[in-house]
């Protein structure tokens, strides 16, 4: 990583070598799924034969509601008519409610329910413990800078998709 880091910063010019740069980027997503999501989702007991796809859609729906169903099919990585019978699942399961926009009632808006509010809380208090243990292996200097560069990381991906961004709008 940090070659491929050093290469980009050459003279201060963008400079990529896109084998090594795909490379690099797909095995930075791995190995973070990996290790922040992956491995918990194992240890998680999921409720009514939810899946790793349900709880994606529950925890976007959680920090985003009410959110579109268009929206966190992109977000959880799936075609709209996949995205259907994951809806239709947590619906029925009593984890979503799906209601009409008022502004536009070809738009389905998803919001959790108090039982997928209840669920999403609890997941997201363990996974929180669950993220503190993993960085807790590093000594508390090195947990801050990661936590540091996780939250620059996160800055300069919305200003690059801030510019990149069509007048698209979500409803989210």
């Amino acid at each position: 990583m940090m070659a491929f880091c050093g290469m980009l910063r050459e003279e201060r010019k963008v400079v990529m070598y896109p084998k090594e740069y795909f490379r690099t980027l797909f095995d930075l997503n791995r190995d973070l799924s990996q290790l922040f999501f992956n491995d918990f989702f194992d240890s998680f007991q999921f409720e009514d034969s939810l899946n790793h796809t349900h709880i994606k859609a529950l925890m976007f729906i959680k920090f985003n509601e009410p959110c579109s169903m268009s929206t966190i099919s992109a977000k959880v990585a799936l075609e709209k008519g996949s995205f259907t019978t994951v809806s239709h699942h947590l619906i029925q399961s009593g984890y979503i409610e799906k209601q009409r926009d008022q502004e536009d009632k070809r738009i389905s808006l998803l919001r959790l329910t108090e039982k997928g509010n209840k669920f999403a809380e609890e997941f997201a208090d363990q996974h929180l413990e669950y993220v503190k243990r993993v960085i807790g292996v590093l000594d508390e200097p090195l947990q801050t800078r990661y936590l540091d560069l996780v939250e620059q990381l996160i800055g300069l991906n919305n200003q690059i998709k801030s510019k990149l961004s069509t007048s698209k709008t979500s409803k989210c």
